[in-house]
């Protein structure tokens, strides 16, 4: 379905609804770039949506399949996320609160209460079209939404992606946070941890932090420095070797001239 340049991911996905109803599982996924962050962000963002939302899948399937009552399945905060210190409502507290009055949800809310919004971040996940009905309800529109190029926050697509799990919740049904076995906690559980730490050990954690990157910046800086010296040391014991090759080689073909010219009569 073709669609205008509007509303970024979100207006094509609910233009596909109806359609989408009659399945028991859906998920919604959608290519990302932004030009207002570094490369770097967006490739380990889209590893962490593929490691953990797309590998997974059969796990996946099994969880809705057998877990009638999750409605949503949503991807751990991305590790990069981590690394700023931001605040997860953003500008879009009042667009979501305007947004979760419309949908007329069976449960009452107060949204601007929570700290911090459970939600997909990037708007990517699996979810049941039942689950999230009276978003779809609404029939957004194309007017609905600003035209490009959109601010970095305070849309209503960006009140969209922070309100699926709390949706669900109003139609009755639980939701999942996929944590990646690699991971020791969930990025929620982080930021929730963060926001207890007082301030003066928030400035000793990140005094550590910093000193801890910098002994990592001088630990990778030395490594490199080995291997290159190891390396260094290898090439010259490779030249070294070539050189007693080609002066083997010249003594045996001066030999081989000396003999030859005795024999023929040549000079010495």
């Amino acid at each position: 379905e073709i669609v205008q340049n509007r509303g970024r991911d979100i207006l094509p996905w609910i233009n596909l609804s109806e359609k989408l109803s009659d399945y028991e599982i859906a998920g919604h996924f959608h290519s990302k770039k932004s030009v207002r962050i570094d490369s770097w962000v967006g490739d380990s963002w889209r590893y962490e949506i593929y490691k953990s939302l797309i590998l997974p899948i059969p796990e996946i399937f099994n969880i809705l399949l057998n877990n009638k009552d999750i409605g949503v399945i949503i991807p751990d905060i991305p590790y990069c996320q981590h690394v700023f210190d931001f605040n997860p409502w953003g500008k879009n507290i009042h667009s979501c609160i305007e947004l979760w009055n419309k949908m007329n949800c069976k449960k009452s809310l107060d949204l601007d209460k929570l700290i911090i919004p459970i939600m997909p971040y990037g708007t990517m996940f699996w979810y049941r079209p039942d689950a999230l009905q009276p978003l779809f309800d609404l029939k957004l529109k194309e007017e609905d939404f600003p035209e490009e190029p959109l601010p970095v926050d305070g849309t209503l697509a960006h009140a969209v992606e922070r309100l699926p799990v709390y949706i669900a919740w109003s139609q009755n049904y639980d939701f999942k946070v996929l944590v990646h076995k690699d991971n020791i906690l969930s990025g929620f559980d982080y930021l929730e941890i963060k926001q207890e730490i007082r301030p003066e050990i928030q400035l000793e954690l990140n005094q550590e932090m910093f000193f801890l990157q910098n002994v990592l910046l001088k630990t990778k800086t030395m490594i490199f420095v080995k291997w290159v010296h190891k390396v260094w040391k290898r090439v010259k014991i490779f030249w070294k070797n070539i050189n007693l090759k080609v002066m083997e080689i010249k003594k045996v073909i001066a030999t081989s001239i000396k003999f030859h010219g005795i024999n023929n009569g040549i000079p010495k």
